[in-house]
């Protein structure tokens, strides 16, 4: 198998992707993830996409989806 390259011949450099972790004592900000996720998906259209995507489904109409949240106590 050959080493990739772009179009100008040369070789491309990749970076692995680090993801800090609780054990090695840097703290992962899921408040972040959080937000981006709820920003995304308080639109009933791309809630049902990912619920379509997530459970190999068809469902069309969005005003049929019923949302319960969970708390965290």
């Amino acid at each position: 198998m050959g080493k990739r390259t772009n179009s100008h011949g040369k070789r491309k450099s990749y970076k692995k992707a680090v993801f800090p972790t609780p054990d090695k004592g840097t703290a992962v900000q899921r408040k972040h993830k959080d937000t981006l996720f709820r920003f995304i998906f308080r639109d009933k259209n791309n809630l049902l996409q990912l619920y379509n995507a997530l459970n190999q489904s068809d469902y069309r109409n969005p005003d049929e989806l019923v949302i319960t949240t969970l708390e965290t106590t």
